[in-house]
């Protein structure tokens, strides 16, 4: 009778994490893919930087020569652009690679809050736990869904953002392509002395303000600044398209451009390229890494109940189940690494493998000491 009920038991358990299974088994999948595609960029990466760091010419400014036509090469100078930039709202005049139009608008921002802060201008909150305070904002925040009335914020924001790019910038003697302008993006402030201001807007350190006066912000407000990408120093590897930085045309099909702000040799823009590449690789290895561990976690939970009717599943995890959840995920995951890498860079890829090959030999050696443990076990309970 009393088996019965057991067996009553575990198939209860075991049908109620049947959808737990083909979550985990789908969460397993999307790690993997997400492991491999990973690499797969990593890769090619990889070999766009090496082909990059052994076919780049160091070049001037001052002159353009056929010899380097079509090849990847590396210039550092001074831009300079005739085009002047012009907001159509206000006015505003920069001769400039880039001219932004910031618009902020002060608006009500929602928060929950495990505590009650300590109140500052504007701010309050309601019993749920829920606080509110005025932020200026560049986007507009809906306030539709706020649990508590009375913290309206506009629908429509007027004037918006804008921005206008330079046709045509050179370096030197090379002019850059619209992707290389496209690029140079890290914006500073522009002061502005002089603007055309609608009813109501007034010019104050230079930032248009449109709303209340006396120094007090009210919802609805607007604060209007202005910021540019301007003419200076800039390091670019780019292929020479006859007058034209652009990018390079790889055989492999590919194409590459680098371009940074600043004075850069080619070394360090290789190297900042690598490091990011690099960065970027690892993070989305432990998310990928994460999602297998999780996804045979999620399987393994609910088939551990089956120890006691098929002895292998207890042999193999005995009461590690999330131990085996991390190291089978590591054996997928440094073969996934390791078969991407081993034709590219041989000691890296065979090193990931030969780990794979460590953590299962572990695996099966833990398999083999969890059964003589529970043989032991049955003959002194013999």
């Amino acid at each position: 009778m009393s088996k019965e009920v057991h067996h009553h038991r575990w198939g209860s358990r075991f049908m109620d994490s049947l959808k737990n299974i083909v979550f985990g088994v789908v969460v397993f999948v999307v790690g993997i893919g997400l492991l491999s595609w990973n690499e797969h960029r990593a890769v090619q990466k990889y070999q766009e930087l090496h082909d990059v760091r052994d076919n780049v010419l160091s070049v001037s400014t001052d002159t353009i020569s056929p010899v380097h036509e079509g090849k990847p090469v590396y210039v550092s100078g001074e831009t300079a652009t005739e085009s002047v930039l012009k907001d159509p709202l206000f006015n505003v005049e920069a001769q400039a690679i880039r001219l932004r139009r910031k618009v902020e608008m002060y608006q009500w921002q929602e928060q929950k809050t495990t505590a009650a802060p300590e109140q500052s201008d504007g701010a309050s909150q309601d019993p749920s736990g829920v606080s509110y305070r005025k932020v200026w904002s560049e986007r507009l925040i809906d306030s539709s869904a706020f649990k508590e009335s009375g913290h309206e914020n506009p629908t429509v924001m007027h004037p918006e953002g804008w921005s206008d790019v330079a046709d045509k910038v050179t370096l030197g003697s090379f002019t850059l392509s619209q992707e290389a302008i496209s690029r140079l993006t890290t914006f500073q402030p522009y002061p502005v002395f002089r603007a055309t201001l609608p009813e109501g807007a007034r010019l104050e350190d230079s930032v248009i303000l449109i709303g209340s006066e006396g120094g007090v912000a009210d919802i609805g407000d607007k604060r209007i600044s202005f910021e540019i990408v301007p003419q200076g120093p800039v390091s670019v590897i780019a292929a020479q398209k006859g007058s034209v930085l652009a990018p390079w045309r790889r055989s492999r099909g590919t194409k590459y451009l680098l371009i940074q702000q600043g004075t850069y040799s080619a070394e360090e823009m290789l190297g900042q390229a690598k490091s990011n590449v690099s960065f970027l690789t690892w993070i989305f290895r432990a998310v990928g890494g994460f999602l297998m561990a999780f996804g045979v976690t999620t399987v393994l939970n609910p088939l551990s109940v089956m120890k006691d009717v098929v002895p292998f599943f207890g042999y193999l995890l005995g009461r590690g189940v999330r131990i085996f959840s991390v190291l089978s995920s590591a054996v997928v995951a440094l073969s996934v690494i390791g078969i991407a890498w081993v034709a590219t860079r041989p000691f890296f890829g065979l090193t990931a493998l030969a780990g794979a090959v460590g953590f299962l030999v572990w695996i099966g050696f833990r398999a083999h000491k969890n059964k003589l443990a529970r043989k032991e076990t049955k003959v002194a309970k013999a």
